[in-house]
């Protein structure tokens, strides 16, 4: 099961990073054939979608291909946010949802990361100190934006409590923050993590962008925007405006707008 950022809902690492265009493609057709054949999967949106995994290369070029694993570079960033208060930036992932603090030269206890719960046994509490994690930009645009420093008592509320011998726990798939994440959720699998696959197959890549970059883009946008329209004649300022009125209107919607929308909307749940 992958981590989700309690920020933006995405995964834990940049899944196109260690691959080229090429074995990109080879492995979506792996996939398909996996899914095929292993008879206990009964997620419809992978089922849906096996011949679309093997043929991959329809719905994305290498030129797209590789422009969206620098997109997602962010993703392999993590910021701890634990329980006993300690927020750990750039933290070292061990294994499974285990991490720990680089810059400790001496062993402490991990950070042990929960979906949307936390161990209650005295055993756990002994080697881990139970964690959310948040990608470092997600939580530095909620810091930029909002001029708030998330803690884990932000959290708590939203975090469910559990017997660690409750098993039901793994049949089910729990968001990082008992929230609601809106769309990316579609995106969340059982079986295979975090699918990119579908997202490249949908097209919804405003999804998984760096909503910290994003802000400072349309920051910086806005300010040369502000110069220039001080120095141009109302008149062409007014053309302008109607411009960029228009190419939204053909494109549907500012999508840079939307991102920071989407962030802002989770946020504000929390």
């Amino acid at each position: 099961m992958d981590l989700y950022c309690i920020v933006c809902g995405g995964c834990s690492w940049n899944k196109l990073a260690n691959i080229d265009y090429n074995s990109y493609i080879s492995q979506c057709k792996t996939m398909s054939n996996d899914i095929k054949n292993n008879k206990s999967i009964n997620e419809n949106k992978l089922i849906n979608n096996l011949d679309k995994y093997n043929n991959m290369e329809e719905y994305i070029d290498e030129k797209t291909f590789n422009k969206l694993k620098k997109d997602m570079e962010f993703m392999d960033n993590i910021t701890i946010i634990a329980q006993d208060g300690q927020i750990i930036k750039n933290a070292e992932w061990i294994e499974r949802n285990e991490y720990i603090d680089p810059r400790k030269e001496t062993f402490t206890k991990s950070f042990w990361v929960e979906p949307n719960y936390y161990e209650t046994s005295s055993d756990y509490d002994d080697y881990f100190v139970s964690a959310k994690y948040a990608h470092t930009d997600c939580y530095r645009y909620i810091k930029h934006k909002y001029k708030k420093e998330l803690k884990y008592s932000d959290l708590e509320k939203h975090i469910i409590k559990y017997n660690k011998y409750d098993n039901n726990r793994i049949e089910t798939l729990y968001p990082p923050l008992n929230i609601d994440y809106g769309e990316i959720e579609k995106y969340w699998s059982k079986y295979y993590g975090f699918s990119i696959e579908n997202i490249i197959i949908d097209k919804q890549f405003y999804l998984i962008q760096n909503p910290l970059n994003v802000l400072k883009k349309i920051s910086r946008a806005s300010k040369k925007s502000s110069k220039k329209s001080s120095k141009k004649s109302s008149k062409k300022s007014s053309k302008k405006s109607s411009k960029k009125t228009k190419l939204i209107k053909r494109t549907g919607v500012d999508m840079n707008e939307k991102i920071i929308e989407r962030i802002d909307k989770i946020y504000k749940q929390i």
